[in-house]
């Protein structure tokens, strides 16, 4: 009877664990910057949350950072150039202490879906004006404390 009431329980989990995933709509697509991958669906939930909805001035730049497998701690990272977002004026960091040194960011990498793709690589080295939500990073693909998930990008 125990190891009924185990096999239930395992079967019941693994039910859970499948219909919470499937059709859940998630998509990764790829933002051109290396081999950076952003869950999209994720990434939008993160944005909710933060509620900010910005427009900002700067240039589109690229920049050199070390991706998988060790993110900078050996010499057979891959390179990845992440598209980043050099602002005309710093902004607040509001996901920073006071005694941060990342307080104020002048740098915000670049996040946005794959139709928007090509308009940002015609962009780079650009003056360009940006709408989209702020988020906080998160994991080791994203290089800037800051990042923005873009809604419009235009030269200025």
């Amino acid at each position: 009877m125990k190891a009924l009431k185990q096999l239930a329980a395992i079967l019941i989990s693994i039910y859970l664990l499948t219909s919470c995933n499937s059709g859940s709509g998630n998509s990764t697509q790829t933002n051109n910057a290396g081999s950076i991958k952003i869950d999209s669906a994720a990434k939008k939930d993160s944005a909710k949350e933060s509620k900010d909805l910005v427009e900002l001035k700067g240039e589109v730049i690229t920049e050199l950072h070390y991706g998988p497998p060790g993110f900078g701690e050996d010499t057979v990272n891959e390179k990845v150039y992440p598209y980043i977002l050099l602002l005309e004026n710093k902004i607040e960091n509001k996901w920073a202490s006071e005694s941060d040194e990342e307080k104020y960011v002048n740098k915000i990498q670049l996040a946005f879906p794959e139709e928007l793709s090509a308009k940002v690589k015609k962009l780079k080295n650009k003056k360009v004006i940006v709408k989209g939500e702020l988020y906080h990073w998160d994991n080791g693909t994203q290089y800037t404390p800051v990042l923005i998930w873009l809604i419009k990008i235009d030269e200025q």
